[in-house]
């Protein structure tokens, strides 16, 4: 069944959003749905979807529920762009993107922006189970909470290939468990590959007890041109192999021969604590994030 859905409000309808159908057309555009939640699980759940979903704005508020606020199951091409996701929490778990399972059908995800809060919930801004086949080009992810973040976490590694292209990352948090990265698993079985270029993993604090950066094998992790930031130190840590705990960027490029061409730097932006992240011309760190990367034909999203 194909499902169009256009310009309309939707308030505090059951917990979830759920679009199933092998291949089904759904189109989803212009829409507002806000959801208030006490400790109910809220999911926006995509079985096998190709549709479109643009332009969109989801609030969803709980207590101590659990929110996965982009939850699709084996992408089957859709697209999704330029839709605003809040997300706030008192002590619920928030899983801003989280994936299950990859196909070799490739979904597109393209100018959308996560806000993600909480006040002592975990966040968990990025990241599945085995997903594989989907591109991501010029998305925003934040996050903000006392607890722990995760802005990009793979705990399982990829299916199929995912590219991530011209992202912004960045946590607000103050926990002392703040990653930018955390990839803790992959192997030969599940073999699809990270492409992870032009983008930026930020952070305003620096007050971590772990690494900015863990990968805990960096064969299937293709990485160049990104901007890594935190004040102080940036440590980059992997475990498998010839394993390395280095705040050197270029020892970390030595020993696993991935961001030959990235930066650790500021990235000047204009105010990150309301979330602008352009560049501040003001800001003479901001030179960081122009004029550098890896072009991509027909990308304009850089």
């Amino acid at each position: 069944m194909n499902v169009t859905a256009t310009g309309g409000t939707v308030y505090n309808y059951g917990f979830a959003n759920y679009h199933s159908g092998s291949g089904a057309q759904d189109t989803v555009e212009n829409n507002t749905q806000n959801f208030n939640l006490t400790s109910s699980t809220y999911y926006t759940y995509q079985y096998y979807v190709n549709g479109v979903n643009r332009n969109n704005t989801l609030n969803v508020n709980t207590t101590s529920g659990t929110i996965y606020a982009e939850y699709p199951w084996y992408s089957y091409g859709g697209k999704l762009y330029n839709n605003k996701i809040n997300c706030t929490s008192t002590t619920g778990t928030i899983y801003g993107y989280h994936a299950y399972g990859g196909t070799s059908y490739s979904a597109n995800y393209i100018g959308n922006t996560w806000n993600l809060n909480s006040n002592t919930g975990t966040i968990y801004a990025f990241g599945g189970y085995l997903s594989g086949g989907e591109k991501f080009f010029g998305n925003v992810f934040t996050a903000k909470t006392a607890g722990s973040t995760y802005m990009l976490y793979e705990p399982n590694g990829y299916y199929a290939d995912v590219q991530l292209v011209n992202n912004t990352f960045h946590s607000n948090s103050t926990g002392s468990t703040n990653y930018l990265v955390y990839r803790s698993g992959n192997s030969s079985g599940y073999n699809g590959k990270g492409y992870v270029y032009n983008n930026i993993f930020s952070k305003s604090n620096g007050a971590s007890t772990h690494p900015a950066v863990y990968i805990a094998d960096t064969t299937y992790w293709i990485a160049d041109y990104n901007l890594y930031y935190a004040p102080g130190t940036v440590n980059l840590q992997r475990n498998s192999g010839s394993a390395i705990t280095t705040s050197s960027l270029q020892a970390w490029r030595n020993n696993t021969k991935r961001d030959l061409n990235s930066l650790i730097y500021d990235p000047g932006y204009r105010d990150a604590a309301n979330r602008d992240f352009r560049p501040d011309p003001a800001n003479s760190n901001s030179w960081a994030a122009h004029g550098r990367g890896r072009h991509i034909a027909g990308d304009t999203l850089d």
